[in-house]
């Protein structure tokens, strides 16, 4: 390919928006290397900007995407957007690192758990004193966040269930957002599992009821919002 001699600069000329983000930027760049090979040097700074998250909206207080010859076109990401609860509490969630693989983390002002930032922002109280139809949106705000960096696995998923008094929370991720489902559960008597499951565009619903009658057989009976039922008798054994 042929040579690049590029310079780029924009004191606030720089608009990105879409997808929750309404942003304005400025941008110092230079471009060499051939059209097959570029390189890119320099970075592009948040001037003002806002995240809508959560049916919240974020200051954006801080963003720098800096890239270097040595990263190719993966860019250093260190961006943090804030949000003020009505109780003062100033909840906080940053991305850092390769834009390739960022991190992406919640953390508030004072320090609070992370199921306790996200009820904060999404119903003003603490984690445990949320309903359980509260449950589910805290679990998906979370889950929005635990799709990328260190705040997904299995540890995250034991702590939100206990912040909630829940057994069981799943959530089964498709290719489409519209594809997702939550699933939550509970057991309110011994041998008796009350659960349900929301798929996540809100078109579909389902109670689940399984009642264990012996060891090995279990009644289980299902109403889905569609109006379609089912019950079934379960028989298992352990090899």
């Amino acid at each position: 390919g042929g040579p690049l001699d590029l310079r780029v600069e924009a004191d606030d000329g720089i608009y990105v928006r879409g997808r929750g983000l309404d942003t304005q930027w400025s941008a110092d760049l230079s471009v060499s290397g051939t059209t097959t090979d570029p390189e890119v040097s320099g970075d592009v700074r948040i001037v003002r900007g806002t995240l809508a998250f959560a049916g919240r909206t974020f200051d954006i207080v801080r963003g720098d995407i800096a890239f270097a010859p040595i990263s190719g076109l993966d860019p250093l990401l260190d961006i943090a957007a804030q949000y003020e609860t009505d109780d003062g509490t100033i909840a906080i969630i940053s991305v850092t690192g390769p834009a390739s693989s960022p991190s992406i983390d919640l953390s508030s002002n004072p320090s609070l758990p992370d199921e306790d930032v996200m009820a904060l922002v999404l119903f003003g109280k603490p984690a445990t004193d949320i309903s359980s139809g509260e449950a589910l949106r805290l679990a998906y705000a979370l889950a929005q966040l635990s799709a990328v960096g260190p705040l997904g696995g299995a540890g995250f998923d034991a702590k939100i269930r206990r912040a909630v008094g829940l057994d069981v929370l799943a959530i089964e991720t498709g290719e489409e957002v519209g594809d997702a489902s939550l699933t939550v559960g509970k057991y309110v008597a011994d041998g008796v599992f009350l659960s349900a499951e929301q798929s996540l565009n809100g078109e579909d619903a389902a109670l689940n009821l399984e009642i264990e009658l012996t060891r090995r057989i279990s009644l289980e009976t299902e109403l889905r919002q569609s109006g379609g039922q089912r019950a079934s008798i379960n028989w298992s054994r352990d090899f």
